[in-house]
C-alpha cells in the first residue's frame, strides 16, 4: 500500500479522550491522550470514530439514540460539528455484538447523518463492525456510487470514487463467509482501492483514479448504518475513519483492537498498542497456536488502545464458550464492573473444523460415572496475566449440559486431568487453574444399567421388570427396548414409570408363563437419558432372569437322556449327584430364584465337565530341519484301520499344504503320533506349521473296546527350542560404535555362542564379554572396543544335547558422516532449519517466504577426501566440503535436497532437507510482499504479473532398510564369544 501523509490535525477525541493538536499547523501530528485512547492506539490521520456505546445520546427513555456523537471532534472551536443526526431515533441494541453496544437498521429503523468533512483528503482507510446482512451498505464517507453492497452473495463498494468506478466480490468461485460479525475494511488512496474481510483481501486494483471523498451528487451527507441509497439492513456497532493509508503495524493494531472486542477471530498475531512491529506486546501468537486458531476468544484491556472488553464470545460460526470476569457473565460488556490489570490478555481457542460439537465416547470415570468428552478443545494463552476468578458458560450441544470441565496440560484428556464440576453450563474459576498454554475441554456423565429384577405379583402371576441405572434417568416412551421372553419378542410395549433410577415395565403372566429366560435390549435410539445432563444412554444387553423351575427341568431331562458309557466313571458320577439334587429341588414349592440359579449352574457345570472316553491331542512339536512332527494325545490311542493319510490328516507349512508320507505311533509312548514327511521338508521355526485332523476318516480312536473315535483337532506347531532362540538388538541403522547386541534363548540351552562378521562374511575381531549363565531367558554382549562404521552380521548359535540353532541379523554403524551443514539465500541470508543440526539425524525441514526463488548449501565433511553430493531437480552435482553449492532453484510449495556423502571407505550417508517455498497470494499485483505493504499481497509492488515458479524438483525415492534376518543350523562358525554353564 501506499503511505499517505496526513492532512489533519491529530484528533479532538470526545468525550472520553482528551487530546491537543497544534492548530495553527494542519500537518501537524503532535498528540497528548490523557485518557481513553485510540482504536488500537492508533491516532494519526483519525478523522472519525463512532462507537454506538460510546458515542450515543440517549432520549429519556434510556432506548433511543437521538444522536451520536463522533469520539473525533476536527474542530473544538465549533459546537456540535461531530454530531451524527436522525429524524427518528433508532432504538438501542445492547450486547449487540459480542456483549458490546450497537444499533439494528432494517426498512423502520434510521441511520445517522453528518455534513460531509474534509473532502479533500486524497487516502482514507475506513473500518466498521456490523453483523451479516442481506443488502444495504454500512457506512457512506464520499463516493458517488449508489449500488454499495454488503451481504452474503456480494460485496461492493464506490468509495472515493468520482464515477461508477467500484470494486465487486462476488461469493460464486471463490466464496467468502460472513459471520455473525465481521471487520469490514476498505482503502481508497490516489492509486489504489482495496476491499478486506477479517483482515483477508477480497479483491483491490491498482489503477483506481483520483480519490474523491465528495459525498454522492443527490446524498444529503455522510452516513453511518447506510450507504447511498442504500440503507443497511442489519447490525452495526462501530465504524473508524483515517485520512491516510495505515501502515502494517498500525493497520494490525486496529484489526487485534476490534478482533478481541468483538470477538472476531484473525488469522494473523493479535498485538497490543505497544506493538512496533519488532517488540511490545503480542497477546495471540497465531504461530504458537497453528492447530488451535479456530473461534479466537477472550478479554483483555489495553488503556492507550482503547481495549477494555471484560466479557467474551466468539462471533464465529459454532462458538459456544463464553468467558467473563468474576462470578456472572452480564448481557453488556459495561455493566461488568469487574476489574484487570492495563496490558493484560486471557485467550483461547479450539482446533475444530466442525461448526457443531457433540459428546463422544471416552475412557473417563468421574465419581464412579462414565463420562463422555466433548469432540471440542481449547488452548488458553495468557499474557501479562493477574489471575482473578473468571466465568466460563458453554452452550447446551444438542439439548446436553456438561457435568465438568476438564483441565488438561496436554489435549489428550484422561482420569489424570483436573475436573471441576459445571452447573447449568456454567463453572467459576479462578484463573490460576488455567496454566498457560494449557487446554480444557467439557465432560458429561450418562448413567449405565446396574441390574434388573422381576418382581411378582402377591394378587395375581403379573411381574413388574424393574431396570435399575447408576444415575437418575428420564424417558419419554420406550422406543429403542426390547423385551424377549425365550424366543417370544416383545417390541411394543408402551406402558412404563420412569421414577428415579428405575425403569419399570409391567408383565402379565401370560407373557411369563413359559417360565424361560427373560432379557430385555436397548438400543441406543429412544429418549432414554440422563436425568441431569440430558446424555442418551448408550445401547445395552441386560439379562433379566424370573423365579421359574422350567430352565431347569429341562437341564434335568437332558441329563437323563445322557449314556454313562461315552464319559468316564468319575465325571459320571459327579453329574449324577447334581442330577438327584435337582430333582429334589424341583419337588419344593419354597424353592427361590436364587437356588434355581445357582443349581442350574451347577448342573450346567456338571454336564459341560463330563469327559468324554475319546482321547483328545492337547499338542504338537517338531525338531527345526527335521522332517517329522510330534502330536501328543492325554490317553493313549490306536489306529482303527488304514486309510490314505490324506484323508485324515492335513500339514500346512508357511500356508502351503504339504504331503504326509507316514504316520505311527511311538512304540515307547502311546500317546504320542509320528507324522512323516517328505526328506525335503525341513521344517522351521520361521514359518507356521498347522497340522488338521479330519476325525471322521475314522484313523484313531482310543485304546480299548470302549475307546472312541478321535474328533477332529487342528493347532499350530513349533520348536520351542529354535523359536525361542532371537536377537532383538541392534536394529537397522546406528551411530553408536558400541551398539548394545540382546535377545532370547531357550532355557534347555547347553551353551550359547556369538559371532560378529562383517560385510564380507569375514568375522571381526572385537573385544567383549558374553553375559548369560545356563537357564538363563536372555543373553547380551557387552562391546569393548568401539567398532569402525560399516555392515555387519550378529550370528548367535545356541546348543542343546547334540543339536543347535543359529540365527542371524544385520546392522549398519554409520559415522558422523556430515559435521556441518547450513543453508542459505541467493544474497547470503541464513536460512533457518528446523532443528539444529546434528550429524547423526538425517531429516530436516525449512520454510521460505515466497521471494525466496533459490538457496544454497553449505555442507562439511569430517574428512576433506569424503565426497559431497547434492541432488536437486533430478540431477547430482559434487560440491567441494566447506564450500557453497550452485544457486539451488525453488518451486511453489515441497521442494525435497537430498545430500550425499560417500566416505573413503565407500559409506554412503544421505542427509535429506525439505524446503517449503509459500505462494505468494498476490493475484496480479506482480510484486509479491516486496511492496510497501504486505497486508492481502502487497498494494505497490507493481502490476508486471508473477514471477515463474522453477521446475517442479523430483523427490527422490529412498531405499527400503534391508532387515536381514535368517536361521542356520549346526554351521560351522568361529565364534568371537562362548559361554558354557
Amino acid at each position: 500500500m501506499v503511505m499517505v501523509a496526513s492532512i489533519l490535525p491529530t484528533p479532538i477525541l470526545f468525550p472520553a479522550i482528551e487530546a491537543h493538536a497544534d492548530t495553527e499547523n494542519p500537518a501537524s501530528n503532535s498528540t497528548a491522550i490523557t485518557a481513553g485512547g485510540y482504536p488500537g492506539g492508533v491516532s494519526d490521520g483519525l478523522i472519525s470514530w463512532i462507537d454506538v456505546e460510546r458515542s450515543m445520546n440517549l432520549a429519556a427513555d434510556g432506548s433511543k439514540i437521538t444522536s451520536l456523537t463522533d469520539l473525533v471532534d476536527l474542530d473544538p472551536n465549533v459546537e456540535h460539528d461531530n454530531v451524527w443526526s436522525i429524524v427518528n431515533p433508532n432504538t438501542l441494541v445492547t450486547g449487540a455484538i459480542n456483549f458490546n453496544s450497537g444499533i439494528l437498521i432494517d426498512g423502520n429503523k434510521g441511520y445517522y447523518v453528518r455534513e460531509p468533512f474534509h473532502t479533500t483528503d486524497v487516502a482514507r482507510e475506513a473500518f466498521s463492525i456490523q453483523g451479516a446482512a442481506a443488502s444495504g451498505f454500512p457506512w457512506h464517507f464520499g463516493g458517488q456510487g449508489s449500488t454499495d453492497t454488503y451481504s452474503t452473495s456480494v460485496i461492493r463498494s464506490s468509495f472515493g470514487n468520482a464515477g461508477n468506478d467500484e470494486l465487486i466480490r462476488d461469493n460464486a468461485g471463490n466464496p467468502y463467509q460472513l459471520g455473525k460479525a465481521d471487520i469490514f475494511n476498505v482503502l481508497r488512496t490516489e492509486n489504489y482501492f482495496g476491499m478486506y474481510l477479517n483482515h483477508t483481501k477480497l479483491i483491490d486494483k491498482t489503477t483506481a483514479g483520483t480519490a474523491n471523498f465528495n459525498s454522492a451528487s443527490s446524498a444529503t451527507g455522510y452516513y453511518f448504518g447506510a450507504g447511498h441509497n442504500r440503507r443497511f439492513n442489519g447490525l452495526i456497532s462501530e465504524t473508524i475513519l483515517y485520512n491516510r493509508e495505515l501502515q502494517d503495524v498500525e493497520r494490525a493494531k486496529v484489526y487485534s483492537y476490534l478482533g478481541l472486542k468483538y470477538g472476531i477471530t484473525l488469522a494473523d498475531n493479535y498485538v497490543a498498542s505497544d506493538w512496533n512491529g519488532v517488540e511490545g506486546t503480542v497477546f495471540w501468537n497465531s504461530s504458537n497456536q497453528a492447530d488451535y486458531k479456530n473461534r479466537i476468544t477472550g478479554i483483555g484491556r489495553d488503556d492507550l488502545g482503547a481495549q477494555n472488553q471484560k466479557q467474551s464470545k466468539s462471533q464465529g460460526v459454532g462458538s459456544n464458550v463464553a468467558i467473563a470476569l468474576g462470578d456472572t457473565i452480564h448481557s453488556d460488556n459495561v455493566d461488568n464492573e469487574n476489574t484487570m490489570d492495563n496490558n493484560s490478555f486471557f485467550m483461547f481457542a479450539d482446533k475444530s473444523a466442525n461448526d457443531t460439537v457433540s459428546y463422544v465416547s471416552a475412557p473417563i470415570v468421574k465419581d464412579g460415572f462414565r463420562v463422555k468428552i466433548m469432540d471440542r478443545s481449547y488452548q488458553v494463552d495468557k499474557t501479562n496475566w493477574n489471575d482473578q476468578d473468571i466465568t466460563l458458560q458453554v452452550d447446551d450441544a444438542e439439548g446436553l449440559k456438561p457435568s465438568y470441565i476438564i483441565l488438561s496440560q496436554d489435549d489428550s484428556f484422561d482420569n489424570n486431568d483436573t475436573f471441576y464440576p459445571v452447573t447449568d453450563g456454567k463453572v467459576t474459576l479462578n484463573s490460576s487453574n488455567f496454566a498457560d498454554g494449557s487446554y480444557f475441554t467439557f465432560a458429561a456423565a450418562y448413567p449405565e444399567p446396574k441390574d434388573a429384577h422381576l418382581l411378582t405379583s402377591q394378587v395375581n402371576d403379573d411381574g413388574t421388570l424393574n431396570l435399575t441405572f447408576n444415575r437418575d434417568v428420564k424417558s419419554d416412551d420406550l422406543k429403542g427396548f426390547t423385551v424377549t421372553i425365550g424366543g417370544t419378542v416383545y417390541d411394543n410395549l408402551s406402558q412404563f414409570i420412569a421414577n428415579g433410577s428405575t425403569i419399570s415395565i409391567p408383565l402379565t403372566e401370560a407373557q411369563l408363563e413359559s417360565g424361560e429366560e427373560i432379557t430385555i435390549n436397548y438400543d441406543g435410539s429412544g429418549t432414554l437419558r440422563d436425568a441431569l445432563t440430558g446424555l442418551k444412554v448408550d445401547e445395552f444387553d441386560q439379562a433379566i432372569h424370573a423365579v421359574n423351575t422350567m430352565p431347569l427341568a429341562k437341564k434335568v431331562k437332558e441329563a437323563l437322556a445322557l449314556s454313562n458309557g461315552d464319559y468316564t466313571t468319575d465325571s459320571w458320577n459327579a453329574l449324577q449327584t447334581k442330577v438327584q439334587e435337582a430333582q429334589t429341588l424341583l419337588s419344593n414349592p419354597l424353592v427361590t430364584q436364587t437356588q434355581v440359579n445357582d443349581l442350574l449352574s451347577v448342573l450346567d457345570n456338571a454336564i459341560d465337565g463330563l469327559v468324554k472316553n475319546q482321547p483328545k491331542a492337547d499338542s504338537g512339536s517338531f525338531i527345526e530341519g527335521e522332517s517329522t512332527i510330534s502330536i501328543h494325545f492325554d490317553k493313549s490311542i490306536e489306529v482303527v484301520s488304514e486309510v490314505d493319510l490324506s484323508s485324515a490328516f492335513t500339514v500346512t507349512i508357511g500356508g502351503q499344504t504339504v504331503e504326509v508320507v507316514g504316520a505311527v505311533i511311538d512304540g515307547s509312548d502311546p500317546t504320542k503320533l509320528i507324522l512323516t514327511l517328505p526328506e525335503s521338508v525341513k521344517l522351521s521355526s520361521d514359518e507356521k506349521v498347522n497340522v488338521a485332523y479330519n476325525g471322521t476318516s475314522g484313523y484313531l480312536k482310543g485304546e480299548g473296546a470302549e475307546g472312541t473315535l478321535v474328533h477332529d483337532f487342528q493347532f499350530d506347531l513349533e520348536d520351542p527350542f529354535a523359536s525361542a532362540l532371537k536377537i532383538t538388538e541392534p536394529a537397522g541403522s546406528t551411530s553408536d560404535k558400541k551398539p548394545a547386541v540382546s535377545g532370547a534363548v531357550h532355557t534347555d540351552t547347553d551353551m550359547l555362542s556369538a559371532v560378529l562378521k562383517d560385510a564380507d562374511g569375514n568375522v571381526v575381531d572385537v573385544a567383549g564379554s558374553l553375559i548369560w549363565n545356563a537357564g538363563d531367558p536372555n543373553w547380551s554382549y557387552h562391546l569393548d572396543e568401539d567398532l569402525a562404521p560399516g555392515t555387519y552380521t550378529v550370528e548367535v548359535t545356541a546348543v542343546d544335547g547334540g543339536r543347535s540353532v543359529t540365527k542371524t541379523k544385520t546392522f549398519t554403524i554409520v559415522k558422523e558422516a556430515l559435521t556441518q551443514l547450513s543453508l542459505t539465500d541467493s544474497f547470503g541470508k541464513n536460512i533457518a532449519l528446523n532443528q539444529a543440526f546434528d550429524p547423526n539425524q538425517f531429516n530436516y525441514a525449512a520454510t521460505v517466504t515466497n521471494d525466496v526463488y533459490n538457496l544454497r548449501i553449505y555442507p562439511t565433511a569430517p574428512d576433506s577426501a569424503d565426497k559431497i553430493e547434492i541432488l536437486h531437480d533430478g540431477i547430482w552435482k559434487e560440491v567441494e566440503s566447506g564450500n557453497s553449492s550452485d544457486d539451488l532453484a525453488l518451486k511453489v510449495g515441497s521442494n525435497t535436497i537430498v545430500i550425499r556423502v560417500t566416505d573413503t571407505n565407500g559409506l554412503q550417508t544421505e542427509y535429506t532437507t525439505v524446503i517449503t517455498r509459500a505462494s505468494s497470494d498476490n493475484g496480479n499485483n506482480g510484486g509479491g510482499n516486496n511492496g510497501g505493504g504486505n497486508n492481502g499481497g502487497g498494494n505497490t509492488g507493481g502490476n508486471g504479473g508473477s514471477t515463474p515458479a522453477p521446475a517442479p524438483v523430483p523427490t527422490p525415492t529412498p531405499a527400503p532398510v534391508k532387515d536381514n534376518l535368517e536361521t542356520t543350523r549346526d554351521g560351522s562358525h568361529q565364534p568371537f564369544a562362548t559361554s558354557k554353564p
